[in-house]
């Protein structure tokens, strides 16, 4: 009786340990450290056979971020993909989320007149972890601002098992290893005939009610029966009690969830809103209070902001760009009319002049 063998591939996703250059699977020199910009990678390999991958991933010198190195082998008939100077094969990387698909070959051995097969086999322990592997944390990679990895529009978070990940930010997308590389989904055109006003309260142009009035996910408001709420997370929604385009502010008051949930502190992340610990909590009061959060349009400078022209937030001639920033934190960036006019910045024509009138005795 003979015994063919055969080579069955499963192909499983991993995270991908991103190792640090001293690892074993660490490659040639030429790795980086610094965030780079499109244009200084805009001479890199980013395919291989039929793979395409990007920054932190690479393959030459300036093309990679230290210990993240890939070699693309043109010896077989179509060019297979390796992690550094290693044998682990690659067949698909997606930068933005940090996962790496890689095959699994198992060798069977099969009989003639045989059809079904019963095999077992066990898990990897862990081949491998996205981390980036320099600093332990995001605290301590915060702090070494020349190798910070984390662009800015991307929020950093802590690996498990060490080292830290980058992640655009929940309204954005792309890849936050790159300047700019997350992607600010802001539309600065609203569509005709929107929902201005819920109750009592009026509502501008970055926010709005229905899909193609609000400028992004972050302004989507809700009214019901009157009510003017915001949705702060899956479980939190707030009564939205005024809102300022002038002063770049969102004022809300209590939590609309329930009469038994707790009032909570909120604020405003690269990653959208953040609920800190329940209010009563830290003051001994019963009384209703307004909470004032401060928001900006996007995370962007206002240099970055104003080379996007199709996505630039201040669209009246009578307006300018401002840097917003809580204490040392940098937040992105908002509009604000100029000097003698008001208005709303953030629509076209939509700051107007002051008129004087001055009476002659």
């Amino acid at each position: 009786m003979s015994t063919i063998l055969s080579a069955i591939s499963f192909v499983l996703m991993f995270m991908a340990a991103w190792p640090q250059a001293s690892a074993a699977v660490s490659g040639p020199a030429g790795g980086i450290l610094q965030i780079p910009s499109n244009r200084s990678l805009a001479h890199c390999i980013t395919r291989c056979g039929d793979i395409d991958f990007s920054y932190p991933f690479g393959i030459g010198s300036g093309c990679f971020r230290q210990g993240f190195d890939l070699t693309c082998n043109h010896s077989t008939k179509h060019p297979k993909l390796f992690l550094g100077r290693s044998t682990v094969q690659v067949t698909n990387i997606d930068s933005s989320y940090g996962i790496v698909l890689t095959p699994i070959i198992f060798k069977l051995a099969t009989r003639p007149g045989t059809n079904t097969y019963n095999m077992t086999w066990e898990a990897p322990a862990k081949v491998l972890r996205v981390a980036i592997m320099d600093q332990q944390s995001c605290e301590g990679a915060q702090l070494k601002n020349e190798s910070y990895a984390c662009s800015h529009g991307s929020s950093c978070r802590n690996s498990s098992s060490g080292g830290y990940q980058c992640v655009c930010s929940s309204y954005g997308q792309g890849n936050p290893y790159i300047l700019d590389g997350c992607m600010q989904d802001y539309n600065p055109k609203p569509k005709e005939h929107c929902p201005a006003s819920c109750g009592p309260i009026t509502i501008p142009f970055p926010f709005g009610l229905e899909e193609g009035c609000f400028a992004n996910e972050k302004f989507h408001l809700n009214c019901t029966s009157g009510n003017l709420t915001v949705s702060v997370s899956e479980d939190a929604q707030y009564q939205v009690t005024g809102i300022s385009v002038e002063d770049g502010t969102l004022t809300v008051s209590n939590m609309v969830n329930g009469s038994n949930e707790k009032e909570a502190i909120l604020i405003q992340t690269e990653d959208g809103y953040g609920v800190d610990s329940p209010m009563e909590d830290q003051f001994d009061f019963s009384v209703e209070y307004n909470i004032v959060i401060k928001w900006a349009v996007a995370n962007l400078t206002c240099e970055t902001a104003m080379q996007k022209d199709t996505e630039y937030a201040c669209r009246s001639s009578q307006s300018y760009c401002l840097n917003v920033t809580h204490g040392e934190i940098f937040m992105g960036y908002r509009c604000k009319c100029s000097s003698g006019f008001q208005g709303n910045p953030y629509v076209n024509a939509g700051c107007t002049g002051l008129i004087l009138l001055i009476t002659l005795y």
